[in-house]
């Protein structure tokens, strides 16, 4: 690695972004490129990989491939722990860091717009939980319902109340939770307290036809299930992980886990998986599409600009 990639190097130059939806071909580029040769770090970005023991459905790149290009931010915390934006975008700079410093490319990967939007766009760092102050919310929201809280987030800041639905408790407490322990509107405290980002960011999101990608969605699925998902999640279970568990929300764990305790077939299962792994394809997309400054391409021009990245640098 030349040493023109020192720890300035990237005041100038994006860090390049692969992401894209679900099942989309986002591990077969990262391949290719090892496969030819493009040496290079990466830095995941999926809200569930992170989790310790969900492997299959998770779609995790393989222990082998793992020791041919070094991966971050996978099987860091386990599954009964919330991982949040905030973070997955702490981790990531340090990773980043770390890969910059000992003259490495860092290439950033995964499908949640989330973490790769508070990536390049910073995160709001939030003040303090108050669980006194959150309590009595809960209880007045018992006593004088919901509507009476969106009512008095509305006189605070009309923006949030707009923003966030009536039914939406939880948003609502915490907007009022923030004003009431700052004194600031959550709206201007999104602006006052944002934490800036490290580092520019070239976000390419690969793009797939439709009926293609809910095709290979479908295939994935079976694949997983061959491949012993279900046996995978009897063994979360087994060591006393459960479905109300933040990990449990990557799709198929839940509807898998409904089929280990008898309340479902493994046919329903996997039908009901592939839908919704669809429709959160379809939002991926819809994220994607809503954010500024992403190129949309196929996946040969992607491997086509990082290959030429790599030679422009002389990385």
């Amino acid at each position: 690695m030349c040493a023109i990639l020192r720890n300035n190097f990237y005041d100038d130059v994006s860090i390049p972004v692969i992401t894209g939806a679900t099942a989309s071909g986002k591990s077969e580029i990262i391949t290719a490129l090892a496969d030819e040769g493009v040496s290079f770090e990466v830095v995941n970005a999926d809200a569930f990989q992170v989790y310790k023991f969900l492997d299959i459905g998770t779609a995790k790149p393989d222990p082998e491939f793992r020791k041919r290009v070094p991966h971050h931010l996978i099987d860091i915390t386990p599954p009964d722990r919330a991982y949040t934006a905030g973070d997955f975008v702490t981790h990531a700079e340090i990773a980043i860091k770390d890969i910059i410093s000992r003259g490495k490319l860092p290439l950033v990967t995964g499908g949640t717009g989330m973490y790769i939007q508070a990536l390049r766009d910073g995160i709001f760092e939030t003040p303090p939980t108050d669980e006194p102050l959150r309590n009595e919310l809960k209880r007045r929201a018992e006593t004088e319902g919901k509507a009476a809280l969106h009512e008095e987030l509305k006189k605070i800041d009309a923006d949030a109340a707009e923003r966030i639905h009536p039914n939406d408790l939880t948003r609502i407490i915490r907007a009022l939770e923030v004003w009431k322990t700052t004194g600031v509107p959550i709206t201007r405290a999104h602006h006052i307290f944002r934490k800036a980002p490290a580092f520019s960011y070239n976000i390419m999101v690969l793009y797939r036809e439709r009926g293609d990608l809910y095709r290979d969605i479908n295939d994935r699925v079976g694949k997983m299930l061959d491949s012993g998902w279900l046996t995978e999640v009897e063994t979360l279970l087994g060591k006393g992980y459960t479905i109300s568990m933040p990990s449990f929300r990557a799709i198929g764990y839940r509807e898998l886990a409904a089929v280990v305790t008898g309340d479902m077939t493994l046919d329903s299962a996997s039908e009901l998986t592939e839908r919704k792994t669809r429709n959160y394809a379809k939002r991926q997309m819809t994220w994607f599409r809503g954010m500024n400054n992403v190129t949309f391409m196929t996946a040969e021009m992607i491997r086509h600009t990082l290959k030429q990245f790599v030679i422009s640098s002389n990385l």
